[in-house]
């Protein structure tokens, strides 16, 4: 097999391990220019959601033609948050992040108060609101649901195939606040029908109260008023040391949670994916959702999934070794703030010692079971 079709089956099977972000859901929707040179636009389609107060919420990418400084380091693409009023023909931006070509954030806004702003036909805000909203009544129109893939998944949850109604999974989660808030990955809970959580023995209730298929975050809520976990305000270097928290391998290994370390590899993942980060830390099955934490033992990502190496193997012939995937914090922040979810942000400024880190974690996260 030559390198060039190799790597083109290894995308096709892997893609769907690493996280959530596939090419083709974006649609581009324009080529614009403006003083400094031309970008182009796309919607992500398969962000598209209705929120509870009947607006429309999606992710929008500006690709540059060449790097732009926004007073904090130069930007090639920059993701948008926004909100879309399909009635007023108005929409509002949540939040702004920059990435440099290497896939860094290098800047990021967030909006104090959303402002929804009337839109021109023919602009491309306009451009924007209307595609997001045609979408969205075409989603509203039943269709015959598709068949679900038979092909074994490798996403790091301990279930091999979607869930039945009998089935439980099981993954990883942790808090952000202390009003039991739960973060863990999209697909951990797809498709359940029950939810609880479990630390050091006890089992408590949980419910699901948002989620994003795209993005592949979830969250539960419970009663139990977990210690939370801070978000690192400031950008991860490629090279700094990682810790990963979690339940690898349920009924396998011990209950207790496992704590492992390992070093950023890339500030981008699969594909160039600029919403995750490629980490070297040990990641199996039931990591999925769980905390990746930087030496100050503040939140830099959340673990979301591991290369299939069989499938490399066949596909290449060489093992890929510790070749594993998180969700930037940035992204959760996005969508923590999109669903109106506190959380606290905080710079890494001094380092903790490992052991100290992962005795705080341990009290800050849980394994998710659903069924």
């Amino acid at each position: 097999m030559s390198p060039s079709k190799a790597l083109t089956v290894i995308f096709g099977l892997l893609v769907a391990v690493a996280g959530p972000a596939q090419a083709e859901s974006w649609k581009r929707v324009a080529e614009t220019a403006d003083n400094i040179g031309s970008f182009e636009t796309f919607i992500d389609l398969d962000s598209i959601r209705l929120t509870d107060d009947g607006l429309v919420r999606l992710w929008t990418l500006r690709k540059y033609t060449s790097p732009r400084n926004d007073g904090e380091g130069y930007y090639v693409t920059s993701m948008n948050l926004r909100l879309v009023n399909c009635r007023d023909e108005t929409s509002a931006t949540l939040n702004i992040v920059d990435y440099s070509a290497r896939g860094e954030v290098v800047g990021s806004e967030t909006a104090t108060r959303r402002k929804f702003d009337p839109h021109a036909p023919g602009t491309l805000a306009y451009r924007i609101l209307t595609t997001a909203c045609d979408h969205m009544k075409r989603a509203a129109t039943p269709a015959t649901p598709s068949r679900p893939p038979s092909s074994k998944p490798s996403d790091g949850t301990s279930a091999s195939k979607a869930p039945a109604n009998s089935e439980t999974r099981s993954g990883t989660g942790f808090a952000v606040d202390r009003l039991g808030t739960i973060v863990t990955n999209h697909h951990v809970v797809k498709g359940c029908r029950t939810y609880e959580v479990r630390q050091f023995g006890h089992t408590y209730p949980a419910k699901l109260t948002a989620q994003d298929a795209r993005s592949d975050l979830a969250v539960l809520s419970t009663n139990i008023a977990f210690p939370e976990i801070k978000l690192r305000s400031t950008p991860i270097a490629v090279g700094e040391t990682i810790y990963v928290a979690g339940f690898p391998l349920a009924g396998v290994l011990s209950n207790d949670m496992n704590f492992t370390n390992g070093v950023v590899a890339s500030a981008a993942g699969l594909g160039s994916n600029v919403t995750q980060l490629q980490i070297t830390a040990p990641v199996q099955q039931g990591n999925s959702g769980g905390p990746l934490l930087d030496q100050s033992g503040n939140l830099v990502g959340v673990v979301v999934g591991k290369l299939d190496a069989i499938r490399v193997a066949g596909a290449t012939g060489d093992i890929p070794q510790n070749v594993n995937f998180a969700i930037k914090v940035d992204v959760l922040r996005m969508f923590l703030e999109a669903n109106r979810l506190g959380h606290t942000s905080v710079p890494s400024a001094t380092r903790v010692d490992a052991v100290q880190i992962a005795n705080v974690v341990r009290t800050s996260t849980v394994q998710v079971v659903c069924k």
